[in-house]
């Protein structure tokens, strides 16, 4: 998405061979790898690269990376070109049976309709006898899926209801995670009692039949002159008796042994997820305290109340101290909802939609107006993302990437700007 273009510019390479990802046109890399790509295939990548790619890097960052490098058959576009094949060889090998772009186009839009995208996609934009208005036609489909998946996040506010009763039910399910594993901690410490209680009394028939062995080792001698005798036939017995013993001893502590490395594994796995639950506890509490806060502080103010004074429309717990912040993308619904939350917190906000409909080259003047830059990465271009937070960086202003384009994630920016400056101070 680095460049304004139009889907009719594309021009795919006509040839007998499927395309590589360096012969397709480079504004669909954006696409590409966002789709067919998962952060963790990057990421493996990077590793096996050596790629100086830290582990806390933004995942816009990464994917931006990878995008940039696509478009020449380098080492990272050669690696992910090796792994879109491996990982899609399946839906590969489905569109290699299509000859014609009908055929290619049919096979498109049965996996659309079934929601298979990511493997398909791939096979498609390959493909040598995809035709530039279908390879247009699956760009748009992707381009709206991405669409729909952003307008997901309208559900956030639907959510906060429900927030309370999530909160109750993790509670419960942590509780009794933690009594889970006290039992389980319990149970495990009587078997592992149990088992050195068992390793005990088989050390101990272990050292008698040792000493049983050795005393057969002393009549050998004597086993020689009664070969054919009684005595022989009962010392014969007696040491097969022993040896049985041992083995059935040997295979009962075996099973002890794998009993307890199976009861240490689930001791485990119940401590991961009781750490699972926790984070998960604790992200739904800060999401549901930033809310109230909101309308403790009464931000939303009906229309009847607009005569009311401006300091008593103000929140006494979020007060912006006059900045003004600029936010870039996010949703236009709901651009005007966030201007009043700003300004009921005693700020100004300036928007800028990232380039969908004002022309990018005015970003930087209107980043320039700001003492504080927020910007939702699920619903802004890498471009305008990126040049603000360069800007920000150069200009020494701060700099706030939102988790998403949800009220309560702008709610906790503001808070993280009102902290951030208190500190500058």
């Amino acid at each position: 998405m680095n460049d304004t273009w139009s889907p009719r510019a594309l021009l795919p390479t006509t040839t007998d061979k499927r395309r590589k990802l360096w012969e397709i046109d480079h504004r669909l890399h954006c696409s590409i790898v966002g789709t067919c790509l998962t952060l963790r295939d990057l990421r493996k990548i990077a590793k096996q690269l050596n790629l100086a790619i830290p582990d806390d890097m933004e995942e816009y960052d990464v994917h931006g990376r990878f995008v940039g490098a696509a478009y020449e058959p380098r080492a990272i576009a050669k690696a992910m070109q090796k792994m879109l094949e491996r990982k899609h060889q399946i839906a590969v090998r489905q569109f290699g049976r299509a000859t014609t772009d009908q055929d290619v186009n049919e096979l498109w839009t049965r996996c659309l309709a079934q929601g298979d995208v990511p493997g398909p996609y791939w096979a498609l934009m390959s493909h040598p006898a995809t035709s530039r208005s279908l390879m247009t036609k699956a760009f748009g489909h992707v381009h709206m899926l991405s669409h729909l998946v952003g307008a997901s996040n309208r559900a956030d506010i639907r959510r906060l209801n429900a927030l309370e009763a999530e909160k109750s039910s993790l509670a419960d399910q942590l509780d009794n995670a933690k009594r889970q594993l006290a039992e389980r901690d319990a149970e495990m410490r009587d078997l592992l009692a149990q088992h050195a209680d068992e390793v005990g009394r088989l050390n101990e028939r272990l050292f008698r039949a040792r000493a049983a062995e050795e005393r057969l080792a002393a009549v050998e001698d004597r086993l020689a002159n009664f070969e054919t005798g009684g005595e022989y036939a009962t010392l014969w017995r007696t040491s097969t008796d022993l040896k049985r013993q041992l083995a059935e001893q040997t295979e009962r502590a075996e099973q002890i042994e794998a009993r307890r490395a199976l009861l240490e594994f689930d001791l485990q796995r119940l401590q991961a997820s009781n750490k699972q639950l926790g984070k998960a506890l604790q992200d739904a509490v800060s999401e549901r305290e930033a809310l109230d806060d909101v309308l403790r502080s009464r931000l939303f103010v009906p229309r009847d109340l607009e005569g009311e004074s401006r300091t008593a429309r103000q929140s006494p717990d979020l007060d912006l101290g006059g900045r003004r912040i600029v936010y870039v993308g996010g949703r236009s619904g709901a651009v005007g909802h966030l201007k009043t939350l700003v300004e009921r917190a005693n700020g100004t906000l300036i928007h800028h939609d990232g380039g969908v409909e004002t022309t990018s080259l005015r970003l930087t003047e209107v980043l320039a107006q700001g003492d504080a830059v927020l910007c939702p990465v699920d619903c802004v271009s890498h471009d305008a993302c990126q040049r603000a937070k360069q800007f920000c960086k150069r200009n020494a202003k701060t700099f706030i990437p939102l988790r998403s384009s949800g009220i309560s994630s702008f709610v906790i920016g503001l808070q993280e700007v009102v902290s951030a400056q208190g500190h500058r101070t």
